[in-house]
């Protein structure tokens, strides 16, 4: 046991400083929000099948408290302190069939909804489970149905929901049962499959792809020593190999014209903006990194060519993403 305090003890340091060699002292700010969730947001979405009446009397009750500039028809940003002494819970309505609500971090929303989904798109999201962000997308999705524009028989667009563990795509499988009236999930499917295949399968077929990528994720690691245990330099190096080749694939995947969004919950600059330079460098003629307009980006750090969401000065994240548009005149490669 006293050995095993010293391995983490040992791990534990040369975790803070590789870190703070990027960060300097402001790593350590980082890891007490990632320790405190001090002051940290949730963001209480509306699920669209979900008992409306609840769902607006939530609204006007809550509304007081949700973060200023952050409030539309499909959610609150509300203090996490706030969702943990009310209990708030995604099902508000014993009546309906259906959860209310999905809490999600603020960040997951917005790279959500940076992706501009239509109802004709082909969407991937390459590691969808959980399913937060899928839930978000194939909403999108349906937007015109669930307004009214169109039926569903009308709608051409179809979201696929990937993931490469079994286990993780039937908890997506789970949170679409526990979200979606079986009668909208015609438009859906999930696939067991690992995400680098997709460029070689299915080439220039998808018009939006989600790659949240697996990532460091040092949030989680620091609240876990038995995860921490695991850490190693050799780990830090391959991740972004691996999140490299689920880019490339991702870009061969995408249709000319098409919009692929490359996520993460990682600090680590080596896994965000460092892969995307690489496949710049290297594939760069491909693609083009474009801007967000949505609103709330405001809330977001800009990067040199994405944005980062950081709990220390946020309450959001930590979460990075970057929007690549492929070009017409892509090559495959």
């Amino acid at each position: 046991m006293q050995n095993d305090m010293l391995l983490l003890n040992k791990i534990q340091d040369d975790f803070d400083e590789y870190y703070a060699a990027f960060y300097g002292d402001r790593y350590f700010k980082l890891k007490e929000k990632f320790l405190t969730h001090d002051e940290s947001f949730t963001f209480v979405r509306f699920s669209a099948w979900g008992d409306q009446q609840s769902q607006n009397e939530f609204l006007n009750s809550h509304k007081k408290a949700s973060l200023e500039n952050f409030i539309s028809d499909r959610g609150l940003c509300l203090p996490s302190s706030l969702i943990k002494t009310q209990m708030i819970r995604p099902k508000i309505h014993s009546a309906s069939p259906f959860s209310d609500l999905y809490l999600m971090d603020p960040g997951s929303f917005i790279i959500g909804k940076s992706l501009n989904i239509q109802a004709d798109d082909q969407v991937l999201d390459m590691c969808a489970s959980p399913g937060g962000k899928s839930l978000i997308l194939y909403e999108e999705l349906l937007s015109s149905v669930l307004q009214g524009e169109k039926t569903l028989e009308n709608l051409s667009g179809h979201f696929y929901g990937n993931d490469i563990s079994q286990s993780r795509l039937d908890r997506l499988k789970k949170v679409f049962q526990e979200y979606v009236p079986i009668e909208f999930q015609s438009h859906v499917s999930f696939h067991l499959r690992d995400g680098n295949s997709y460029g070689i399968k299915f080439p220039n077929y998808f018009d939006k792809i989600l790659l949240d990528a697996p990532c460091g994720s040092e949030e989680h690691l620091v609240n876990n020593p038995k995860e921490l245990l695991k850490w190693t330099l050799k780990r830090v190096k391959m991740i972004p190999k691996i999140q490299y080749s689920l880019l490339c694939s991702g870009v061969l995947a995408l249709k000319p014209g098409g919009t692929l969004i490359y996520s993460t919950c990682s600090i680590h600059p080596l896994e965000n903006d460092g892969v995307i330079e690489k496949f710049l460098e290297k594939k760069g003629n491909n693609v083009t990194v474009m801007e967000s307009d949505l609103e709330e980006i405001q809330w977001a750090e800009k990067t040199k060519y994405g944005y980062q969401f950081f709990p220390d000065e946020t309450g959001f994240g930590p979460l990075y993403f970057c929007i690549l548009k492929k070009k017409h005149n892509a090559l495959e490669s």
